[in-house]
Parts: C-alpha cells; sequence; structure tokens
C-alpha cells in the first residue's frame, strides 16, 4: 500500500487481469475486466485486507507481479528492514515470504508519515463501486483498534 501511495495517480483507472480476479482468501469479489480507480482499491487492500485488489495494484504499478514484488523488496532495503523478503503483493504464505515485528513497526512508521496513507488506513468504513451488482461494495476496516469492534477488551 506505502509503494502504491508513494507512486501516486490514484485516480487512475484500473483493469483487473484474471490473474487478479483469481486471487483467493480475503477478497471484494473482483472479476476479470472491471475497472476501479488505485483509490479504491488502496481501500480495499487496507481496509478488508482484499488480495485480490492487492493484486491488482502490483499489476497497475510495476506490470506484473513479479515486478513489483522486486520493488517491494528494493523499497524494503532502502528504509533498512534486516529481516524482511517478499514473495507476494498481499502477504498470503509463500516460501521466502517473511518479515520480523522490528521490520514491520519501521515500514508503518514510514508509511504512516504519508498523510493519505494514514487517513485511508484510519478510515472505519466506505462504500466503493461493484459492477457486476446492482449495489455498491461496503469495505469496513478489519483492524478492530480502528473499526471499534470489542472495545474495552484487551488483547
Amino acid at each position: 500500500a506505502m509503494l502504491v501511495v508513494e507512486n501516486g495517480d490514484l485516480e487512475q483507472k484500473v483493469t483487473a487481469s484474471e490473474h487478479a480476479a483469481s486471487t483467493p482468501e480475503s477478497s471484494i469479489y473482483l472479476e476479470a475486466g472491471e475497472v476501479l480507480s488505485r483509490m479504491d482499491l488502496l481501500y480495499a487492500a487496507l481496509l478488508p485486507s482484499a488480495n485480490d485488489a492487492c493484486t491488482a495494484l502490483a499489476e497497475s504499478i510495476a506490470g506484473d507481479e513479479a515486478s513489483f514484488v522486486v520493488q517491494m523488496n528494493k523499497r524494503a532495503s532502502e528504509l533498512g528492514l534486516k529481516n524482511t523478503h517478499y514473495a507476494n503483493p498481499h502477504g498470503l504464505d509463500a516460501e521466502g515470504h517473511y518479515t520480523s515485528a522490528y521490520d514491520l513497526a519501521l515500514l508503518t512508521r514510514q508509511a504512516l508519515s504519508y498523510p493519505l496513507f494514514a487517513q485511508v488506513a484510519k478510515t472505519k468504513n466506505i462504500t466503493i463501486p461493484w459492477q457486476a451488482k446492482d449495489e455498491d461494495r461496503v469495505l469496513y476496516n478489519e483492524l478492530r483498534l480502528v473499526s471499534g469492534r470489542d472495545q474495552g477488551e484487551f488483547y
């Protein structure tokens, strides 16, 4: 998400590929050929952690997922993340895909230095288009500290 913010042009339209639409697990149910803005996909990537949106964003920035992963690892190195290596843009388990709590803290500090990233990350919910349906998608932030769920409980 930070690389998307750094690359800008968040109003650019992104056409979901078959590869992005078929990315498993957490999803906003993208369909191949569906068109959304990078901004809508950024909200989908950060609020419900939609893996299909992450893949579509990666492809829109770098042309394909593998090239984006190269950019992710280059940026991680620039940030001094010594115990992080990416194998995909969405975080699903994969060989050679790892990080540490310390590196995540460094990455988060950098990402939150961008006002746009901070704004998206603290959004409780937002509505984005859903071309395949006669309704819009309502995205909810899955972070309990942001969403307000389970208030009063300690983890």
